[in-house]
């Protein structure tokens, strides 16, 4: 996630957190927004991250047995690196479907609000802290 990003993200959860009930409706819209736009621009990252380890992955070994044992050792890694980037880019899509679906920000166990300091770190929670805790 860029840099950038989270401390706009922060900023906005702070004053989030300083607003009466219907002033945060209002700016509830404005951060879900502005969270769906960090969240794309993380998954268009992603899978140009995805599609550049796949083309690693994907080319022909070497033919002497010395370098091909060290490839298939980097291919390994490279496979161990696609699936964690999958598994975030799952996530994501997870947190925009939420977002589609007006569920973002609620957790997914208890139903209770997941703080903005905890969406401004891991924007693609569906727990709440409590939640997660318990399950770690």
């Amino acid at each position: 996630m860029p840099f950038f990003g989270l401390i706009e993200i922060k900023v906005l959860a702070d004053q989030f957190a300083k607003m009466t009930a219907i002033e945060r409706r209002s700016a509830h819209v404005t951060f879900t927004d502005d969270m769906r736009a960090v969240l794309e621009s993380r998954l268009v990252e992603l899978k140009a991250r995805q599609s550049h380890l796949a083309a690693d992955l994907d080319r022909p070994l070497d033919p002497d047995a010395g370098e091909r044992a060290v490839e298939v050792e980097d291919d390994a890694a490279l496979d161990a690196q696609i699936g964690l980037v999958s598994q975030e880019i799952h996530s994501i899509e997870r947190a925009l479907h939420r977002m589609d679906q007006g569920t973002f920000g609620a957790c997914a166990t208890c139903g209770e609000a997941i703080s903005n300091s905890r969406l401004s770190a891991r924007p693609e929670a569906a727990l709440c802290l409590a939640c997660a805790n318990q399950r770690h």
